[in-house]
């Protein structure tokens, strides 16, 4: 087949998705974000996206798929292979993909043209800056074989892309569509055997990772990062609190949400949930409402302000003798606020050390946080610790973090 490489748009992704009532709630949020974010740019520089389910496995799951292509038959693909994470899914979808990679030229008979620079795949707990990403694939060279995504810090015995989110230039699709070895090579963690089919076939790609790939702060895996205006793509959006924030950390939020949540029925169940923790929390009452700033996260400012009431006497009796600016309790109150769950696991006061451990930081493993407050727990003591004393402690562990962050 003969072809132009005249690309018509930056890249095709197929997300990985159920039948599943929360992935198809998270599905249709991002199909709709997904289109708002596209309208704003310029055709060659969109990102399609497709939706992708593994085949039926049980009778009222083959109606469910069926009214699924009903309602959206234009970006539905279900694959042969019955639904499954580990045996398949993604070469079935990198397969289809590749045979719709191409569009028949309109005035050359018998010339194709690349309809897309990149085919990628990624998961429905995953969001995506659609113009970021696209600027991030313009910029790299078309002569190579490119593998983009975020590797891992820790990787196994293959380099690999983690698979919140991948791209592979044409050329590499192309191979992995003929060659024999992804069929040697199916069952295990999709991302990882992405990898040992380029190892094993010896193909020279041109790895491509990026931090500004990352999780949510708080995910237990080692590519966690605290957003920032320039993230590309945020993972482990698993639940609609954490689903808003990377949405919102993306693309922004809207002053009527921003209203909303700092409205006194909001503030009210914020604290309900809490109170399980902070029992005390029934008896305070923010007078003064709260000031949403908008370099942090609109739902955790809401927690951080509740949990300010509790933490914040506390500060000068049992922590930092030393005055705290609005700036250092703003980080250390979102970093307790995301790790909710976690101090209902572990002791308070090593919360508390965790998230000054953190602050200043884009990157904390949990591990090394609570390192970190350890080593802080015992040097003060049982009493409280001046700034310059903490930045001792923290900075002779500073070593330890992982590189690739």
């Amino acid at each position: 087949m003969s072809f132009l490489a005249i690309a018509q748009s930056q890249a095709l992704i197929g997300m990985f998705v159920t039948t599943d009532p929360v992935s198809t709630n998270r599905r249709n949020l991002l199909r709709a974000t997904y289109k708002a974010a596209n309208a704003k740019l310029a055709h060659e520089d969109q990102i399609d996206f497709m939706f992708v389910f593994g085949n039926a496995k049980t009778w009222s799951h083959s109606y469910e798929l069926a009214l699924e292509e009903m309602s959206f038959p234009h970006d539905t693909v279900i694959t042969e292979r019955e639904e499954n994470l580990e045996s398949g899914k993604n070469l079935d979808w990198l397969k289809y993909a590749r045979n719709i990679m191409y569009t028949e030229h309109p005035t050359w008979k018998g010339k194709y043209c690349l309809r897309y620079r990149f085919i990628g795949k990624t998961d429905d707990d995953t969001v995506i800056h659609v113009a970021r990403l696209s600027g991030k694939l313009k910029s790299l060279p078309i002569n190579k074989s490119n593998y983009v995504g975020r590797d891992p810090p820790l990787q196994h015995h293959v380099k690999y892309m983690t698979g919140l989110l991948y791209l592979l230039s044409p050329d590499v699709v192309e191979w992995i569509n003929f060659s024999p070895i992804p069929l040697q090579h199916l069952t295990g963690y999709e991302d990882i055997q992405v990898g040992v089919w380029l190892n094993e076939g010896k193909i020279p790609v041109n790895f491509v990772s990026d931090v500004l790939i990352h999780d949510l702060e708080e995910s237990p895996w080692s590519y966690n990062a605290r957003s920032t205006p320039k993230s590309l793509v945020i993972h482990w959006c698993k639940d609609p609190q954490r689903l808003f924030r990377c949405i919102s950390d993306l693309y922004g939020t809207p002053p009527s949400i921003m209203n909303r949540l700092v409205s006194q029925k909001s503030i009210e169940l914020h604290a309900n949930r809490l109170q399980d923790l902070f029992p005390q929390l029934k008896n305070y009452h923010l007078s003064n409402g709260i000031r949403l700033v908008k370099e942090h996260s609109p739902a955790l400012q809401v927690d951080a302000a509740l949990l300010k009431l509790v933490i914040g006497p506390l500060f000068p009796r049992y922590y930092i003798s030393d005055s705290v600016s609005d700036a250092e309790w703003l980080q250390i109150l979102t970093h307790l606020a995301a790790r909710i769950p976690w101090l209902r696991e572990e002791p308070l006061h090593i919360g508390i050390w965790r998230a000054i451990a953190a602050m200043n930081i884009r990157s904390t493993p949990s591990s090394w946080e609570r390192q970190v407050a350890t080593k802080i727990t015992e040097r003060a003591n049982n009493s409280t610790l001046t700034w310059e004393e903490v930045d001792q402690i923290r900075s002779s562990m500073i070593p330890s973090l992982p590189k690739n962050i």
